[in-house]
């Protein structure tokens, strides 16, 4: 958190919350009221002071103020470098560390588990997953074998071809995800709580 920040807290204590003002889509864009911020400034101060609540709800500490963040998906969104086995990247430019579980959503969208936390990985990487994808014999997978995986068949199974071991990629939904994983996609006050 920046210091800045924090002397404003220390000053102003009891500002109320912001709900619906801020989100983040799946592409690691932050958006207030639906438009996308271009400010880079901005948009890295937002990401450094980026944070959960101990309910799971994401907000961004804006001087004495929270604006809780209304996620399209998680909170982190991933890009994958090059090489599979380096570590990620999130939006926030921190480094999320290496794979250590994927889901399929319900959306075709690929979520990731990082030292970090979750994310998912920015649709103009799935090219470079989709590579690395093999069946349980090690091959890569043909259209028929992809498209039934694709529609959800438990006899097709896929895992990442990941060092040292594969990663199986696993079916979820984002509900059952965000529930699973302890996050809130689009946060709401408590009851009586001040909002502005």
């Amino acid at each position: 958190m920046d210091d800045i920040v924090r002397r404003a807290l220390a000053k102003w204590p009891n500002v109320p919350h912001a709900y619906g003002w801020l989100s983040l889509d799946v592409r690691g864009q932050w958006r207030l009221k639906h438009e996308r911020i271009t400010h880079a400034a901005l948009s890295n101060f937002i990401a450094r002071n980026y944070q959960p609540d101990e309910e799971g709800r994401w907000f961004f500490q804006n001087g004495p103020q929270r604006v809780y963040v209304t996620l399209e998906c998680t909170p982190f969104v991933f890009r994958m470098p090059a090489d599979i086995r380096d570590e990620l990247v999130a939006h926030t430019g921190e480094p999320a560390g290496v794979l250590q579980r994927l889901w399929l959503d319900e959306n075709g969208r690929l979520i990731a588990l990082t030292r970090l936390g979750v994310g998912v990985i920015d649709d103009r990487d799935l090219p470079l997953l989709c590579d690395r994808l093999r069946t349980a014999a090690g091959l890569a997978p043909d259209d028929t074998t992809l498209s039934r995986w694709l529609d959800g068949d438990p006899a097709v199974a896929l895992s990442l071809h990941h060092e040292p071991d594969p990663l199986p990629v696993e079916r979820t939904t984002l509900e059952g995800l965000s529930r699973a994983m302890g996050f809130i996609r689009a946060p709401r006050p408590r009851p009586g709580e001040p909002e502005c």
